[in-house]
This record gives structure tokens, sequence and C-alpha cells, in this order.
């Protein structure tokens, strides 16, 4: 019967000229060597989701009638696992 020791969650955002497709790949390889070192023999991926950053802010606060606009910068994908022991 398999055991769940943890529940994982990555991400990767490196990379700004990597595919969503690469980067997907990076988080779920860092998550499956997270559960490794836990002492997993099953990896159970249970979603994959994806933020979007932004740049562009204000960090020092806005006068009466100004506004403030940010760019999109990049998607980050989020890993969220189940980390198992298979006996």
């Amino acid at each position: 019967m398999a055991e769940p020791i943890a529940k994982i969650t990555t991400n990767f955002s490196y990379g700004v000229r990597e595919t969503d497709e690469s980067k997907r790949l990076y988080a779920i390889e860092r998550a499956r060597v997270q559960a490794a070192r836990l002492g997993a023999n099953v990896l159970v991926i249970d979603k994959v989701e994806y933020q979007q950053t932004t740049s562009g802010g204000v960090t020092g606060g806005l006068y009466d009638g100004q506004t403030v606009s940010s760019i999109p910068a990049q998607r980050t994908p989020v890993v969220h696992a189940t980390a198992y022991y298979l006996e």
C-alpha cells in the first residue's frame, strides 16, 4: 500500500526566453528531486497552474490624479504534487 509522505509545491520562474513547456518540465523535475530526497518512490502530479508575473509597478505611492500601469512579464508554472512511498 502506498503511504503519502508529503504534499509538494514547486515553480520555475527563471529563464524569460524559456517556453511554458520547458519551464513546466523544470518545475516537475524539481518536485521529483524533492520527493526523492524525502524517500518517496512515487510522485503524483495533482495540478499544474500558471501565475502571471508583472513588472513596471510604482513603489513610492501615487499623487492625486496619477495612474500606474504594469507590463505582463512571464507565466510561471506552479506544480502541486503528492509524494508517496510504495512498498
